[in-house]
């Protein structure tokens, strides 16, 4: 049996290529309403079906009125599609955006009326 030393480069880059990466995950939020985003949850969309409450994104921040803020995802995970939930303060509903592809350059949500 031939020892791993022995594997032709081309193999070793090849697999090298299949090992998952952490990828920079980012959204970049614009408040188009009148209403402050107080709180932002992400959910996989293909992993999970629930907003987890302890996962506010906006911890000790929050998105004023005509405002944007990147937002950076470092959950470890290695897929790029979230669910989005932004809660606005003295809002009646919360706003929502779906299946959201966050790598490759982030994504843009423009949150309005």
């Amino acid at each position: 049996m031939k020892s791993v030393r022995f594997l032709p480069p081309v193999i070793v880059l090849v697999a090298l290529a299949y090992v998952p990466t952490a990828m920079a995950k980012n959204i970049t939020v614009t408040n188009n309403t009148t209403y402050t985003m107080t709180e932002l949850y992400a959910s996989s969309t293909y992993h999970s079906n629930d907003w987890s409450s302890s996962s506010n994104l906006l911890t000790g921040q929050s998105i004023g009125p005509g405002q944007s803020a990147t937002i950076t995802i470092s959950d470890g995970a290695s897929y790029c599609h979230y669910d989005f939930m932004g809660v606005l303060y003295g809002a009646a509903q919360a706003a929502y955006d779906y299946t959201v592809d966050t790598c490759y350059g982030g994504a843009q949500w423009n949150i309005s009326h």
